[in-house]
């Protein structure tokens, strides 16, 4: 049994012997990287800059581009150089970003890229189609929409990211489309994605809203509401009545942030839908879109089951012309859900502090909303 315990004692202590060997021998090697980063710097980053700098006037004739084909034969070198120009692909954009791009395409540096993304190290795969996207070099687009399935986040987040860069509809379109539901992607992402598009997003939201994935459909819906193009409303707008909670709920808010009164009665009909979360956003984005028609409805809206349903129609009250005007009615009612949610309403959005102003009012009905209202506030607190 003591013969057991020694060797294992010895078989540990050579595991920690070991290890810290190897520890050791990564930290010496970090070291003599970052002095060999630290000298190539000096050659690498001044040269770069001359020739970033100059692009705007003058492109780099052959030499220089020889001169960079051979330093990015360097690993630690062309980790430098790429670095660099990535630097300046986010400072700029237009023609001298273009004559970035074709300066990364004929150093060889996207090819280099290009290779990384078929080796096995899912981290270096999706960095390189970090750098790809920063390039915006069309010649990746294939490759990018190849790897799209790969089954690592990183991957397909940066790939995606990467073809929104580059700005090709089909190529997105195709990507998100071989991908369909099995994304792994959060909402915020995609959304981010959509949202960095560089190329022609009326196409992209012309083919991606009719999508046969509702998740894909509706993640597009939202970002259309953001891009503000009422040309897209239309198709936007069939979904406003779509069995799918969530499309119905994107739709509607997309209809309210263009505030495109052309579907106002459809909005209004949803502040009857059966799903309070589309009832709720029905009710704030007739307050974006502010036509005096939808208050008899918000009024009504003031006694639903439901918290946030009677607060944001509460809000939408006051944020229509003439909502002011309905508080008064509120008040003098009997229903004491809707006074309190008005009142609450007024308070939080500090409103109400400008109808207390009303007192000193010339105006006799401004005179007593105020007088109206303050009483109500102190009843209720009493």
């Amino acid at each position: 049994m003591e013969r057991y315990v020694y060797y294992s004692i010895i078989l540990f202590s050579s595991f920690i012997f070991f290890l810290y060997a190897y520890l050791l021998y990564q930290k010496a090697l970090e070291f003599i990287e970052a002095k060999k980063e630290k000298a190539f710097k000096k050659e690498v980053i001044p040269f770069i800059d001359k020739i970033m700098q100059d692009l705007e006037n003058r492109y780099p004739d052959e030499d220089k581009i020889l001169k960079i084909r051979t330093i990015i034969k360097n690993r630690i070198k062309r980790k430098l150089i790429i670095e660099r120009i990535i630097v300046y692909t986010e400072l700029y954009n237009g023609k001298i970003r273009n004559s970035m791009t074709r300066l990364c395409e004929e150093t060889g540096i996207v090819d280099y890229e290009l290779k990384n993304l078929k080796k096995g190290d899912k981290f270096n795969i999706a960095l390189s189609c970090k750098n790809l996207g920063e390039f915006r070099s069309k010649r990746a687009l294939s490759e990018l929409v190849k790897i799209i399935d790969k089954n690592f986040v990183d991957i397909r987040y940066h790939s995606l990211m990467a073809i929104s860069k580059i700005g090709d509809a089909n190529s997105l379109v195709n990507a998100f489309n071989k991908l369909s539901s099995n994304l792994l992607l959060s909402d915020r992402s995609l959304t981010e994605i959509i949202d960095s598009f560089e190329g022609d997003k009326a196409q992209l939201y012309k083919s991606m809203i009719n999508s046969d994935d509702v998740f894909l459909s509706t993640i597009f819906i939202k970002s259309a509401g953001n891009y503000m193009d009422i040309d897209l409303n239309y198709q936007i707008s069939k979904y406003i009545d779509d069995e799918d909670k969530n499309r119905r709920i994107a739709a509607i808010k997309a209809i309210g942030q263009n505030g495109d009164v052309r579907f106002l009665d459809k909005l209004i009909d949803k502040l009857k839908d059966e799903e309070w979360e589309v009832r709720s956003t029905a009710s704030k984005s007739l307050g974006r879109i502010g036509d005096s028609k939808a208050l008899p409805k918000l009024v009504e809206s003031l006694s639903d089951s439901q918290w946030w349903v009677r607060y944001n129609s509460a809000r939408s009250i006051f944020q229509i012309p003439r909502g002011i005007e309905i508080i008064e009615t509120v008040i003098k009612g009997e229903d004491k859900f809707a006074k309190d949610i008005l009142i609450a309403s007024l308070e939080d959005s500090g409103v109400i502090n400008d109808i207390y102003l009303y007192e000193n009012s010339q105006d006799e009905k401004k005179r007593n909303l105020a007088y109206l209202v303050r009483k109500y506030v102190i009843y209720r607190e009493s």
